[in-house]
């Protein structure tokens, strides 16, 4: 397993097993015991407000609303529409046009998001229904299907208020 904290900074650092490339270091495919000097490199100017580890893979909301997932691809559960391969470095994931990520949670082979216009978009393994789409098929392409059968509500909370 492997854990994740976003610094009261924005920065993102993980730590834990590291073999899928989850931690995304960008520079190895190893474990790591505490939690690294460096952040991870999310992208110039830009910072975490939300991340999900999961078994196999990572994904991090950022302060513009981006999702940015990194680790195992199996089943195509980075939803990056790649050839279920394996990353260590943080992947922008299309969402849509316009559209940008409000929660985000990772399972073992799977990934799910509730969007700004309170879709929800899951992608990655579908073998007893994970995504919840009505079906069993996995997928990768496109961020995943837009579940019609949900509408989401999520609260994002502002701790100055």
């Amino acid at each position: 397993g492997h854990t994740c904290a976003i610094l009261d900074n924005g920065d993102l650092k993980c730590w834990g097993g590291g073999g899928s490339g989850q931690l995304g270091t960008g520079n190895s495919y190893t474990n790591v015991f505490s939690p690294p000097a460096t952040a991870i490199d999310l992208g110039t100017g830009r910072t975490a407000v939300a991340v999900s580890a999961g078994g196999y893979n990572t994904c991090a909301i950022l302060d513009n609303g981006d999702l940015k997932c990194w680790g195992a691809d199996d089943y195509g559960a980075l939803g990056d529409g790649g050839t279920n391969t394996n990353t260590n470095t943080p992947t922008a994931i299309d969402l849509g046009t316009g559209r940008t990520a409000v929660a985000v949670s990772v399972g073992k082979f799977h990934t799910c998001t509730i969007l700004d216009n309170g879709d929800m978009k899951c992608w990655g393994r579908d073998n007893q229904g994970q995504l919840g789409d009505g079906g069993t098929t996995n997928t990768n392409t496109n961020a995943g299907k837009t579940n019609r059968y949900l509408r989401c509500r999520s609260r994002i909370l502002n701790p100055n208020q």
